[in-house]
């Protein structure tokens, strides 16, 4: 089975329906080989990058065409060789997970078998979900706190709030304090502050949330300084988590080599795909650290990735959802996934179980270039 295209497509962000949060774009890979088999992936984007990360599939595609679709790790060695000499930074590696992905994807689909079984692990296993529902209008603190009462009023156990955009230490304790008072002491809270620029400031929210039952204190500084985070761990009286922003094991090792986390929280279309997330898991499950894969994509592709990943890891148990992301894709993403109770199921489909309505995305895609010029007003 060899590559014949690979692809990428740009979805537009897109406001949510009812206004909470601006939807961030998302970047589609279609893979198609010459068995007839189409495999789909995702790419962890960001608007600022995407354009990028687009070429870059391209670049990728380029020097792949042609190979076998099966023989994901040699395809690996030698993407990431050609590349980068074995030094892949982060834009790199969400290029390569989308289309890593979509490998697994085409995979499973030609052996009539589910991702996750293909790696030793079964779809019959439900995986807990958290509600993150973050926006970047800064929500006022009441109004976090009715967003989080009707998520758990869905059904949602545990949710995450940014303790932070509330505009200093004192207001986010108060915030934290009124989110919790108001779920009462069953739901899990997870506080994110999104690589504080302030170490003080992290551990004066710390010491002042720390009797609220908090489930896990997440990237209290930017991951780049793992001096400086595993210094704040050792003094945080809450597990931290960190790991969204880096890529590759080699990363997650020197990560776990600091002890600058107790929990990992890797993206599955950004840390290199499929292969790389379960080997970090690995690495992780060895020294007794949990992963929480972090998932700021769509409900659609990596998500149904990072669940055939985790039905393979030990130490998965529980997973970020964006509820409101389910919007953008509404028409164009089957995944088969069924949530229940704020646990998602994966469907006993072949491959990733997605099925794409390509002539509706190819309606509101668009191309590198596309997306280029309009980011550049009009610009060629």
């Amino acid at each position: 089975m060899k590559i014949t295209s690979i692809s990428p497509y740009i979805l537009p962000g897109m406001p949510s329906p009812d206004g909470w949060a601006e939807i961030k774009p998302f970047l589609f890979v279609r893979l198609e080989t010459d068995a007839g088999i189409t495999g789909w992936g995702e790419v962890y984007a960001l608007d600022n990058r995407i354009g990028a990360l687009a070429v870059q599939v391209m670049e990728f595609a380029h020097l792949l065409t042609g190979r076998d679709a099966a023989d994901i790790r040699g395809l690996r060695r030698f993407a990431l060789r050609e590349f980068s000499e074995n030094r892949a930074d982060l834009s790199l590696l969400c290029a390569f997970s989308g289309i890593e992905i979509a490998l697994w994807d085409a995979l499973g689909q030609h052996l009539n078998a589910p991702v996750c079984t293909l790696l030793g692990g079964s779809p019959a296993h439900p995986l807990p979900l958290y509600a993150n529902f973050w926006s970047a209008y800064a929500p006022a603190g009441a109004d976090v706190v009715r967003r989080a009462q009707a998520l758990t009023g869905k059904g949602y156990k545990a949710v995450k709030i940014y303790p932070m955009q509330q505009g200093s230490v004192a207001a986010g304790a108060e915030l934290v304090r009124e989110v919790r008072a108001a779920l009462g002491p069953d739901v899990k809270i997870m506080v994110d502050l999104s690589g504080q620029p302030d170490p003080q400031a992290a551990l004066d929210l710390a010491e002042l949330i720390r009797d609220y039952n908090i489930a896990w204190f997440e990237e209290p500084v930017d991951s780049s300084d793992l001096r400086l985070l595993a210094e704040l761990t050792g003094k945080i009286p809450l597990p931290v988590v960190s790991g969204e922003r880096l890529a590759g094991k080699t990363a997650f090792a020197d990560l776990l080599q600091h002890r600058a986390a107790n929990i990992l929280n890797p993206d599955i279309a950004a840390c290199g795909g499929i292969l790389e997330f379960t080997e970090i898991a690995a690495m992780a499950a060895a020294l007794s650290v949990e992963v929480t894969p972090h998932n700021y994509n769509s409900s659609g592709i990596a998500m149904a990735a990072m669940l055939h990943a985790a039905a393979c890891s030990s130490n998965c148990r529980i997973s970020e959802h964006f509820p409101h992301f389910d919007a953008a894709t509404d028409g164009l993403i089957d995944t088969g996934i069924m949530i229940v109770e704020s646990a998602a199921q994966l469907p006993a489909r072949p491959g990733l179980g997605v099925n794409v309505n390509l002539t509706a995305l190819e309606q509101r895609a668009l191309t590198a270039v596309q997306w280029i010029e309009r980011q550049l007003g009009g610009a060629s």
